[in-house]
Formats: structure tokens, C-alpha cells, sequence
């Protein structure tokens, strides 16, 4: 590298410019200023979301008083309506905040859950829903977001079946009394707490019974594989690509089903309504895992022994006995009478 020579008309190295730039032309000739770096643009101000507050109230009080009415109004007690409205909205608030404690996690907008209150039928409730964003940013969170409401319900669920079973009875099956459907899980119970049913015979749930067995017919419920559904949710993080086609065969299966089981069009043309597509992910391409996959496959099985197609079965051959429950809840099968042996007759000749 060679040495560079400096002519006399130019400056030397260390002389700073503005000593020999006419003072016209350099307005800090005084002393050296150098530009201040331009400021940076502000940041943009984070918008939270306002958490609403009174319309989910409203419809968590709405729906304590309808199942407490539903409860109340199948035994006729107080004590009764309050177990099976708290064991209820237990079981909803376990479910309902699985999903949101997920969304929160995986940073997916979501709302409040909204209890739907029934008052005019046997259960007194038709589930709770939670409005939530589409735009979730990978199979993984979908995963995590869907699986985590059955499985947090499932819980006191099956509590509540197990120790309300306790207090359950077996008794003659009455005409005119409103009877419910046995999935195969509440059959397995049946069996292990009281043995082997005898015919005309029927288990007369306790209210903490009763409120387990709603928990599972409406977790197994949204366990089917189909659009919105939890199962739907649940379906797409395990096969994205087929998720779509596999729910519209399950819709056409349902559709199918209802020619027999008619009380189901109402759900058939709900889940018409809503759609059986499935919108993706952000990134479809993520792995789940072996522990997540595992569990999503074991949830949609889950219907095979937690769903009855028939949940309510009304016997309605005469009007409804006058039946007295004894205060602790729970008797034995009436046994059959002890008929006298007979004495041995003696022997004549006619």
C-alpha cells in the first residue's frame, strides 16, 4: 500500500475540514458538530383486548338456577337441586377453562365462556361455548387447546360418577319415570358397584350420579370428530389433510343415523349450520409429538364408551306412581318372598 502525497491546495489529514472550506459554505466553522442519528418512530401501542364480563356473568348465574331447577325437580328436595347444579357447573367450569387457560397460553384470542341455560329439560343446561380466534399458529396449540377441555371435565366426571354411585339404589322400573341411556362406561360401574341387574330392575341415580353422567354425555359429545366440535379440533391436529373428508363422512353417517334415532335432527342440522371444514393453522407442517398423539387418539375413543344414542328413555305405558325416597338414597332390590315349605301330604285312596 502506498503512501498517499497531500498537494498543497488540499488539507492535510489532520486538519478538519472546516478549516479550509470557506466559512459560507460550512456553518459550524467554529467547532466540530457532528448530526444527530434521527430518532426512532415509536412503537405502536398495544391494544389489550377488554375482557366483557357482563353477558358470561349473566349466563353462569342463568344456568346455576336452571340446573338447580332440574335437579329440584326430579326429587322434589332442595338438597338434591343444589348437589346436582354444583357438581354440573363444576364439571362445565373445569371444561370450559381448560380450553381458555390454553388459548391464553398459546397467546389465541378467546372469550369468556357462555353458559347456555335450558330450564325445560331434564338435564337444565345446553353445554357452555368459548368464541375464540381461527388464527392459531400451529397443530401443536390446536392440539393443546382442544384435547385440554375434555380431558380437565373428565376429571370430576368421573369423581362425581364413582361416589355418586355410593349413594345410587336399584329398584323395579316404574311406568311413567324418566330413565336415562347407558354408555358401556356407566354399564362398567353398574356392574362393579351393584352386581348383576335383575330384568324389570333399573339404578335410580343419586343427584351427584347424574350430574357425573351428564358431564360424560356431554364430553363424549363434543368429542365427535365433526367441524367445531372438540373431536373436530382434535381431528385436524392429527391429519390436516384428511380432517375435512373424515368429518363429512361422519355428518353423512349422522344424517343417516337420524332415521332411527330422530331426536338427534336438532344436533344433525346445528352441525350443518356450522360447517364441517375445519380452517388450518399457521403451520400445518409441525410435529405433534409421540405423548400428544397419543392422547388425541385416545380421546376420539373415547366416544366408543362414553356416548349412548339414546341419553333419555321415558316410559310412558301409565301415569307416574307416588314414590316416597327414602332419606338415605340408597336400598337394595325388594328381595322375593319366602313362601312356608309345604308339609308332606299322606297318601289316600279314593
Amino acid at each position: 500500500m502506498s503512501q498517499t502525497n497531500w498537494s498543497r491546495e488540499g488539507p492535510p489529514p489532520q486538519v478538519p475540514v472546516w478549516q479550509w472550506v470557506p466559512a459560507e459554505m460550512c456553518p459550524h466553522a467554529g467547532g466540530y458538530a457532528p448530526p444527530e442519528p434521527p430518532s426512532p418512530p415509536p412503537l405502536p401501542r398495544q391494544v389489550v383486548p377488554r375482557v366483557r364480563w357482563g353477558l358470561p356473568l349473566f349466563l353462569f348465574i342463568a344456568t346455576c338456577f336452571s340446573t338447580f331447577w332440574a335437579g329440584f325437580s326430579q326429587g322434589g328436595r332442595l338438597d338434591h337441586g343444589l348437589i346436582y347444579s354444583a357438581c354440573v357447573m363444576t364439571i362445565l367450569v373445569c371444561h370450559e377453562g381448560g380450553h381458555f387457560l390454553q388459548a391464553l397460553r398459546h397467546r389465541v384470542p378467546a372469550s369468556l365462556p357462555f353458559f347456555i341455560p335450558f330450564p325445560f329439560g331434564p338435564i337444565g343446561t345446553f353445554g357452555a361455548v368459548i368464541a375464540m380466534s381461527s388464527h392459531v399458529k400451529n397443530r401443536r396449540a390446536l392440539m393443546d387447546i382442544g384435547l385440554s377441555g375434555p380431558l380437565a371435565g373428565l376429571v370430576p366426571t368421573l369423581i362425581f360418577c364413582v361416589l355418586g354411585l355410593q349413594w345410587s339404589y336399584v329398584g323395579p322400573i316404574l311406568p311413567g319415570v324418566t330413565r336415562f341411556g347407558e354408555p358401556l362406561l356407566f354399564k362398567w360401574l353398574y356392574r362393579l358397584e351393584f352386581g348383576p341387574i335383575p330384568p324389570g330392575y333399573d339404578v335410580y341415580l343419586h343427584p351427584m350420579a347424574w350430574a357425573g353422567w351428564v358431564g360424560l354425555f356431554v364430553t363424549s359429545l363434543n368429542l365427535l370428530p365433526i367441524g367445531q366440535l372438540d373431536g373436530g379440533h382434535i381431528l385436524y391436529a392429527l391429519m390436516p389433510r384428511r380432517a375435512n373428508t373424515i368429518a363429512t363422512m361422519f355428518l353423512a353417517a349422522g344424517a343417516l343415523a337420524t332415521i332411527v334415532f330422530w331426536w338427534w335432527l336438532p344436533m344433525l342440522l346445528l352441525l350443518l349450520l356450522l360447517g364441517t371444514r375445519h380452517p388450518p393453522t399457521a403451520d400445518d407442517t409441525v410435529r405433534l409429538g409421540l405423548l400428544r398423539t397419543f392422547l388425541g387418539w385416545l380421546a376420539l375413543a373415547f366416544v366408543v364408551i362414553g356416548f349412548t344414542p339414546r341419553p333419555v328413555i321415558l316410559e310412558d305405558t301409565g301415569p307416574r306412581p307416588r314414590q316416597d325416597i327414602p332419606p338415605e338414597f340408597r336400598r337394595a332390590p325388594a328381595p322375593f318372598p319366602d313362601w312356608p315349605e309345604e308339609e308332606p301330604a299322606e297318601t289316600i285312596l279314593v
